[in-house]
């Protein structure tokens, strides 16, 4: 059964930041990004899977979110280290919900989009995925934190957005 090491919302999924600096950072050797659409995309995956494999020696994968569950209830998503990717909040707060359970949740880059609110340079969030962290936090226990990149402190997710919602 594999490690959760960091499990982290990125709407990049697998790219540069994850590759050289977030999972040397924590030791992973397994990165797996759970998307639905980019899960079907053959050619958005090569090129993921590609970027790891060649920048960092790393293993990858590109899964839905129902077979990231059922790989979790069956295997714990393999063997290794892993840096679980989700590319939004919901994702992620879904997957928990059919069963892929952890414990802590690194908020780490959104983009812009109508209805959201830029809460730091790298993060952008809705009033919904507010309410999706806090019932998380409150109902399941799950910590979740902001940062960036390894080189910034993290910071907890109601300190990080007092004063926005």
């Amino acid at each position: 059964m594999g490690e959760l090491v960091l499990v982290r919302v990125d709407e990049r999924l697998i790219h540069g930041v994850i590759c050289v600096t977030w999972a040397p950072n924590v030791n992973a050797d397994t990165i797996i990004a759970v998307d639905d659409i980019t899960a079907n995309d053959d050619f958005v995956k090569s090129i993921m899977k590609s970027s790891a494999s060649g920048a960092s020696g790393l293993n990858a994968d590109i899964l839905t979110i129902d077979n990231a569950v059922s790989s979790w209830k069956e295997k714990g998503l393999g063997e290794g280290r892993i840096l679980l990717i989700f590319k939004s909040i919901e994702d992620a707060y879904n997957a928990y919900e059919k069963g892929l359970n952890f414990t802590s949740l690194q908020l780490g880059w959104t983009n812009p989009k109508k209805g959201r609110e830029r809460i730091d340079q790298s993060l952008c969030i809705s009033e919904a995925d507010v309410d999706l962290v806090r019932k998380m936090e409150k109902d399941y226990g799950v910590e979740v934190n902001m940062q960036y990149s390894p080189q910034f402190e993290p910071v907890s997710f109601e300190y990080g957005i007092k004063g926005k919602f």
